[in-house]
C-alpha cells in the first residue's frame, strides 16, 4: 500500500537517518518557504564543521515514489546527491558570515508581493510597482548541480543563497547596502539575452529532436543545418496560424529568474529604440518576460487573459510572477502597470 505524501516524507527522512547512522552527520527535516509563499519539504545534512550545505528538496521525489522507487532507492539518491553537491561550494561558511566576502555575490530577482507576503515578512526587500526585490547570494559551483536542490535547477552551474533579515543582522548592514550591491553585480553575474519567439522556438525544437539518440550518433554538420532551417520553418509556419503579434523572449543567460532584467539599465530603452515603439511587457514566468512592441491594434485586455491562461495552463505556482501586462513608455524610460 502505497504511503500518503505525509508519511513518504517522513519514511525518507528515516531511511536517510539509517544511511548516515556511522558518520558524524545530523540529518535536519524542515519546511522552507519558496517563492509564491509555497512551502517545499527539504532535508539538510550537516556536521560540526558545517555552515553552508545543499538544501534537497523531497516534493518531487514522491512523483518518483508513486511511480514505483522504493523508499529505500529514493533515500540512497537523496544521500548520493548530498555527496555529489557537498563539496563544490567555492564559499566556505566563515566567509559566508562576512559581509565583504560575499557582498560582490549579492543579486537581486523578482517576485509578487501579494503572494510572498510570509516570504517578504523574513527578508529585506523593496517594491517595485506590484512586485518585489529580494536578494540572494550566489555560490558559484565547480561543475553544474542536480536537481532539487536549492538555488538549483538541471543545467545550472551556480547555487544560491537567499538573504534573510537574520544575515543583516549578522553582517551589521542595512538593505540599501545589499541593492547597491545587487544593482552593480546582477546583470554582470547574469548577463541578458533578447530572442525573437521564432528564434527561441525553432532552437528548443532542434534540441528535442537532437536528443534523439540517433541525431546525436549519425547526424552530420550539413544535416544539422537542415535541421535547424527545418525546425525554423515549422515555427514561421505554426506562428502564422497563432498570432500577429511580434514576440522576444527577455530572460538572461542563465535562464534563471530572468524577468529580473527588465531592470537592467538602459535594457529596455536600447529595444523599444530598435523596434522604434514602446513595449507591453508579459511576465511569462519569474525566469522570463515576453516583450511585444505597442502598435496599433493590440489589446490590453487580450493581453491580460493571455498571461493569465499561461499562468493557469503552464507555470508552475511557484514559479508566477504576475497575472497581468506592464507597459514601458519609451520617452518616459519607465515600467508602468498597463
Amino acid at each position: 500500500m502505497k504511503k500518503s505524501y505525509e508519511e513518504f516524507v517522513e519514511a525518507v527522512f528515516r531511511a536517510v537517518e539509517v544511511i548516515c547512522k556511522d558518520q558524524p552527520k545530523k540529518v535536519l527535516l524542515q519546511k522552507v518557504v519558496k517563492n509564491n509563499d509555497t512551502v517545499l519539504d527539504a532535508l539538510n545534512l550537516t556536521d560540526e564543521n558545517t555552515k553552508i550545505s545543499p538544501t534537497i528538496y523531497l516534493n518531487h521525489f514522491y512523483e518518483v515514489y508513486e511511480q514505483g522507487k522504493s523508499i529505500e532507492e529514493i533515500a540512497k539518491e537523496v544521500y548520493d546527491l548530498y555527496r555529489k553537491n557537498e563539496r563544490r561550494y567555492h564559499f566556505k561558511g566563515d566567509e559566508f558570515s562576512e559581509f565583504d566576502q560575499v557582498k560582490n555575490n549579492i543579486a537581486f530577482r523578482l517576485v509578487n508581493t501579494k503572494l510572498n507576503q510570509k516570504l517578504l515578512g523574513d527578508v529585506p526587500h523593496r517594491t517595485f510597482l506590484d512586485l518585489s526585490l529580494i536578494y540572494y547570494v550566489v555560490l558559484n559551483m565547480e561543475e553544474e548541480c542536480g536537481h532539487w536542490m536549492e538555488g538549483c535547477e538541471a543545467g545550472r552551474s551556480n547555487a544560491s543563497v537567499l538573504i534573510h533579515n537574520s544575515h543583516l543582522s549578522m553582517w551589521e548592514c542595512k538593505e540599501e547596502e545589499l541593492y547597491q550591491f545587487a544593482w552593480k553585480n546582477t546583470r554582470k553575474l547574469y548577463p541578458e539575452v533578447i530572442r525573437s519567439m521564432e528564434e527561441l522556438l525553432s532552437s528548443l525544437l532542434v534540441e528535442d529532436l537532437e536528443r534523439d539518440s540517433y541525431l546525436r550518433e549519425e547526424t552530420t554538420s550539413y544535416d544539422a543545418m537542415d535541421l535547424k532551417e527545418e525546425a525554423l520553418q515549422e515555427v514561421r509556419e505554426l506562428n502564422e496560424h497563432r498570432s500577429e503579434l511580434q514576440m522576444y523572449v527577455l530572460t538572461n543567460i542563465a535562464k534563471l529568474h530572468g524577468a529580473s532584467c527588465v531592470l537592467y539599465d538602459q535594457v529596455l530603452a536600447r529595444f523599444s529604440e530598435k523596434v522604434d515603439c514602446d513595449l507591453f511587457i508579459l511576465p511569462s514566468s519569474i525566469h522570463e518576460v515576453i516583450l511585444v512592441p505597442a502598435r496599433t491594434g493590440i489589446c490590453k485586455r487580450e493581453l491580460d487573459q493571455m498571461v493569465k491562461e499561461v499562468n493557469q495552463e503552464a507555470v508552475d505556482p511557484e514559479e508566477i510572477l504576475s497575472d497581468h501586462a506592464y507597459y514601458y513608455h519609451r520617452k518616459e524610460d519607465q515600467i508602468r502597470m498597463a
